[in-house]
């Protein structure tokens, strides 16, 4: 289109020597952020790319996920909420920090053995339901201090509230987890 070219020209012309990007297009689809199929899910787990503890959130509908964030797509909305419940709690974030990278902390998410989410698994599906209770209580939580205008709570303050709020969720998560992991431990040290 006639309006893309000309802001492409724009681009081109105050673009830094050193961007390897040959057009605004490729600039904006950096590592195939816009053009993934998978942005098309309307459902997503998103998750922070740096920072010293991940934080999960569920995402529905149409939208884009660029940036800084980085996401699972999944079309099972309890998925999603197991997911977020793992991401979230305590002892994946302590295990994040012992492998130490608070630069590129979503490359550590990937590297743990999550297993694919099971209906039929209990432990999956508690996980799935704290995820879901941990998620409203967090909207309740950012809408009572975003709602109003005036309120000029900072953004750790609203963290903090959230941990208060959600830590006996947090201690449920990390319990099951540890089931979790022991078992599948346990089964693998039995087929060897």
């Amino acid at each position: 289109s006639l309006f893309y070219e000309l802001i492409n020209q724009k681009y081109l012309k105050y673009k830094k020597k050193t961007t390897k990007h040959k057009s605004l297009m490729e600039n904006l689809n950096r590592w195939n952020k816009l053009l993934n199929k998978r942005q098309f899910s309307h459902i997503k787990v998103v998750y922070n790319n740096s920072g010293s503890m991940l934080n999960a959130a569920v995402i529905t509908g149409d939208c884009i996920i660029t940036g800084d964030l980085s996401f699972l797509d999944t079309t099972n909305i309890n998925e999603a909420h197991y997911l977020t419940a793992i991401l979230n709690s305590p002892i994946f974030s302590e295990q994040i920090k012992i492998r130490k990278s608070s630069r590129h902390i979503f490359k550590k998410a990937l590297e743990f053995p999550i297993e694919k989410y099971n209906e039929n698994n209990k432990i999956h599906k508690n996980l799935s339901e704290i995820g879901k209770i941990a998620t409203l209580k967090s909207k309740e939580v950012c809408k009572k201090y975003t709602s109003n205008v005036n309120n000029s709570i900072s953004k750790w303050e609203i963290q903090k509230q959230l941990h208060q709020i959600l830590k006996p969720l947090f201690d449920k998560t990390d319990n099951l987890i540890h089931k979790m992991f022991y078992k599948s431990y346990a089964v693998n040290e039995n087929l060897n």
